[in-house]
């Protein structure tokens, strides 16, 4: 269950509260493990402002992981506040904050000295360069790809800049780095194709996004765009992404039950994956509207084997509360073509429209014959123009 309300501790954004994920064994630590520093405190924090029951502990979390690998206090005292709120016996680390602070002058004062000797930046291009050739990974390829295009930025060689910096981005560039991008813009096809495209090894080194992260995107976004053969295909199939599967399992019941089409227990079980999905840092401003992609997939799909389809018994099966509300989805997806079918209100029937061999074969020949037409009449005004060519050109020319 679900509600929005504004953001504690004065934010003033507009939140969706949500209970924790309703998954076996479900651990925030073992769930934030796989992430970088930056990226668990971030997704800690979206977890505590969403969900209140697990606030407590991403919370601490969060200040767990600031103060072991940041020199970031101001940061770290609004998440002690956050957790005194909840937890009155909680103390700040005040040691650590005195200690941060003359770290962080300390580097500064080294920053300034680097920034004074600066001046060689043709060797240091030279080493940079240098440095790639004997590189034995894509990423630090990219890493110094870049750092020869900061340099060259810094003496305004642009070109040098142009292109470096295109090498570090098509050398980083991968298939898990787009999908994270797609999902965040809801290109839910683009991701699921893109996720099939993923090598387990390389894309499990990812900062952003871990294993657990890329089968739940490749799941949802296939359970919105793609069909029941594309997804046997595609993501069932596929060896690389069942490896992603293992690190999320309802997600592998889940997608083998679209693909039986046992669409009952597939939404009771996407109920359970959505709880996931709503405490994601990618996902959860697209939680709804991603909800609602894959109840139409679910709909257009169920639809396509039947001839006719009792509206009550399709109601049930597809969990609407009532065959009014199922009878409002399918008359916009009537209406937009998504389903071919007519609705019998009297009888309470979805009668889908039958396809006579007789109609396609008139369709066939009414293509052919449009084609045929088209290119005869192209061919006939290029005669015309080729004629009065000839006509207009002088007798002496055409000698």
């Amino acid at each position: 269950m679900t509600s929005s309300v504004t953001a504690p501790h004065g934010t003033g954004i507009e939140l969706t509260v949500c209970g924790p994920p309703q998954l076996d064994s479900f651990v925030v630590s073992e769930y934030l493990g796989g992430y970088t520093p930056q990226i668990k405190i971030r997704r800690a924090l979206q977890m505590g402002r969403r969900c209140p029951e697990l606030a407590l502990e991403a919370y601490q979390i969060a200040y767990n992981e600031l103060v072991q690998n940041t020199l970031d206090v101001e940061t770290a005292k609004i998440v002690a506040k956050f957790i005194q709120d909840l937890d009155s016996s909680f103390i700040r680390d005040t040691a650590w904050e005195d200690d941060a602070r003359r770290t962080s002058h300390d580097e500064q004062e080294n920053l300034r000295v680097q920034i004074d000797a600066w001046g060689f930046s043709d060797k240091a291009t030279a080493s940079y360069l240098k440095a790639r050739d004997y590189c034995t990974s894509l990423q630090d390829q990219a890493d110094m790809s870049a750092k020869a295009a900061y340099t060259g930025a810094s003496i305004m060689r642009w070109a040098q800049v142009s292109n470096y910096a295109n090498k570090a981005l098509s050398t980083s560039k991968t298939p898990n780095d787009e999908a994270n991008a797609d999902m965040g813009e809801g290109k839910w096809s683009d991701v699921a194709r893109n996720v099939g495209l993923l090598n387990y090894e390389s894309a499990n080194t990812s900062q952003v996004v871990t294993p657990m992260d890329i089968a739940l995107y490749g799941t949802l976004a296939g359970l919105a765009s793609l069909s029941r053969d594309e997804i046997k295909d595609m993501l069932i199939n596929n060896t690389q992404f069942r490896k992603f599967l293992e690190h999320l399992p309802v997600c592998l019941e889940l997608l083998q039950l679209f693909y039986r089409s046992q669409y009952t227990s597939a939404l009771a079980k996407l109920d359970q994956t959505m709880s996931l999905a709503r405490i994601d840092m990618v996902l959860a401003l697209q939680v709804d509207k991603l909800l609602s992609k894959i109840r139409v997939n679910i709909l257009v799909l169920y639809t396509q084997p039947f001839a006719s389809t009792r509206l009550e018994s399709m109601a049930k099966a597809l969990r609407f509360g009532t065959a009014s509300e199922l009878e409002r989805e399918l008359a916009s997806l009537i209406s937009s073509g998504r389903i071919k079918a007519r609705i019998d209100l009297v009888n309470g029937f979805l009668i889908s429209y039958k396809v006579e061999p007789r109609d396609l074969a008139l369709q066939k020949v009414e293509k052919m014959y449009k084609t045929f037409s088209d290119q005869s009449e192209l061919l006939l005004a290029r005669v015309m123009f080729l004629e009065e060519e000839t006509a207009n050109t002088p007798k002496s020319s055409r000698r």
